[in-house]
């Protein structure tokens, strides 16, 4: 497939249209994008006018919002490289589509079959949810989720995930929630936050997270998922540990 090559820098707009004709990138060859530490790409609302000016050149008479576009969608076989990426005010959500319209969801990263690879990024001021994953995998190591106007953080239906040395935080009502598949979250920072993890039916294993002030403890854990911790430290709520609920209709290892 073709490759695009998004440099450091680069401002990418989204126009907020109608639902569900927002803005988006659909990739179905190789995404390439490339901040600096001094000089971040970033995909924002075409209202945005804190990075790359004034593009509607209203001045102060419209201004950015949560949900203004949806995001990159990787397509089964594409290939996704991110690097040092900053991306706000997107995550389009109307209860009428359920955020999912045409195979469209409401992620700022919205994952169908690729390999995407996501280091070094900001994810924030989203309307639902910054990362969807339904198949493929995915990586996400030393980055930002912060939830700070959305609800859910990351959001795995299947294929594979690795998440690790990153930061998630916020107002979010579940940080990660894993409902298919298999992930690995190791060595992040859960924190002022409602359900760190929430995990029915993967495969799952947690290691050497750290979970402070959130309102349930680590997580909440089907009693069928085939579930891994270990090294794992929380403080600063009075509710502390793994609550796990549900029942069994099948084999199921905790270790």
């Amino acid at each position: 497939g073709v490759i695009l090559t998004i440099q450091s820098g680069v401002v990418v707009k989204f126009k907020k249209i109608s639902i569900p004709l927002s803005g988006y990138i659909e990739v179905s060859g190789i995404l390439n994008v490339q901040g600096v530490p001094s000089k971040k790409t970033y995909f924002t609302s075409f209202y945005d006018d804190s990075v790359g000016g004034d593009t509607n050149g209203d001045g102060a008479q419209t201004s950015p919002a949560p949900g203004d576009y949806r995001g990159l969608i990787f397509q089964s076989g594409s290939v996704g490289i991110v690097d040092r990426a900053v991306f706000q005010y997107g995550g389009e959500y109307d209860t009428i589509f359920i955020c999912n319209y045409g195979g469209l969801s409401c992620s700022y990263i919205y994952n169908v079959g690729g390999v995407v690879t996501i280091s070094n990024s900001k994810f924030h001021k989203h309307r639902f949810q910054s990362i969807t994953q339904t198949s493929g995998s995915f990586l996400l190591t030393n980055s930002e989720v912060v939830s700070d106007d959305g609800w859910i953080g990351i959001r795995q239906s299947g294929g594979t995930s690795t998440t690790t040395q990153s930061d998630i935080a916020g107002d979010w009502s579940v940080g990660f929630d894993i409902f298919g598949g298999t992930a690995f979250i190791g060595n992040n920072f859960f924190h002022d936050g409602w359900i760190p993890i929430r995990a029915t039916n993967p495969k799952l294993t947690v290691s050497g997270n750290t979970f402070t002030n959130n309102g349930s403890g680590a997580g909440s854990i089907d009693m069928s998922v085939n579930f891994t911790h270990s090294s794992n430290t929380e403080s600063g709520t009075d509710s502390r540990g793994w609550r796990m609920k549900g029942y069994l209709d099948s084999n199921a290892l905790w270790t």
